[in-house]
């Protein structure tokens, strides 16, 4: 959808909302990993390694903040992998993304209500086949419209 909202985020200056964001477009990744064709572990299991030591792991390059009992819970069920393992972190991520979303709805109303609209009106002048043929056959005059 253009990813308007990532770049707000980004955008933004504010470090968690920007790593919230690609925490759960990695996290939106790794979730179409288990409806594949082939269901390959070793990839279910180096993208679980990776959105964990990324984003889960405290003082990791993109942390998103989430409380030590989620940040546990993650540990604790990394292997083996399975698709619900990163829920708690991906509410976590929902609640924090609410504000920015917000934000950004707020500056688009803004921004569409100083708009200027304005109405004209055209005048599209159109003859049909049937009524020039009832002219040619002198039914039917032919009137003159001024504008």
């Amino acid at each position: 959808a253009g990813y308007f909202f990532t770049q707000f985020c980004e955008r933004s200056g504010n470090k968690l909302w920007s790593n919230s964001i690609h925490c759960w477009m990695d996290l939106q990744m790794y979730h179409t990993l288990f409806y594949a064709d082939v269901l390959d572990p070793f990839v279910v299991r180096k993208k679980a390694q990776y959105i964990h030591s990324r984003f889960v792991v405290a003082a990791s390059p993109e942390d998103i903040g989430c409380s030590q009992d989620i940040r546990n819970e993650v540990y604790k069920n990394i292997d083996p992998p399975f698709e619900e393992l990163f829920d708690s972190a991906e509410e976590y991520i929902l609640h924090v993304l609410v504000v920015p979303w917000q934000q950004m709805i707020e500056g688009d109303k803004y921004t569409y209500s100083k708009v200027e609209l304005f109405e004209q009106k055209r005048h599209l002048e159109t003859k049909s086949k049937q009524l020039l043929r009832l002219q040619r056959k002198g039914l039917l005059r032919e009137l003159t419209i001024t504008p």
